[in-house]
């Protein structure tokens, strides 16, 4: 998918949610329209990128590397953002927790 056609997958979702609260009058009617714009328009996007993004970033960078083994033994780590966990397994005595 194009760079400018996933900006405007999300631009659209934009749009739709900016309608959504104007014509929703409930904090539950928006919670729930919300929650349908998100899981057509920002799980679309990342489904749609996610094949291409996993293969372009299967490599640690350099520097993460040389930090996670840096590392005592027993160390823990947080990856916010994880993405493809990349460097989950780079320092196999450190214990990485990751979320994205």
């Amino acid at each position: 998918m194009l760079d400018r056609d996933k900006a405007s997958l999300v631009n659209l979702g934009i749009s739709e949610l900016q309608q959504t609260r104007r014509a929703t009058h409930t904090p539950l009617g928006a919670e729930a329209a919300a929650a349908e714009l998100e899981r057509a328009r920002v799980h679309a996007v990342y489904d749609a990128i996610a094949s291409h993004f996993s293969a372009t970033r299967y490599k640690p960078w350099p520097v993460v590397d040389n930090f996670l083994r840096s590392l005592p033994n027993g160390s823990l780590g947080a990856d916010i953002g994880c993405g493809n966990s990349k460097y989950m397994c780079v320092n196999r005595d450190v214990m990485v927790l990751g979320s994205d």
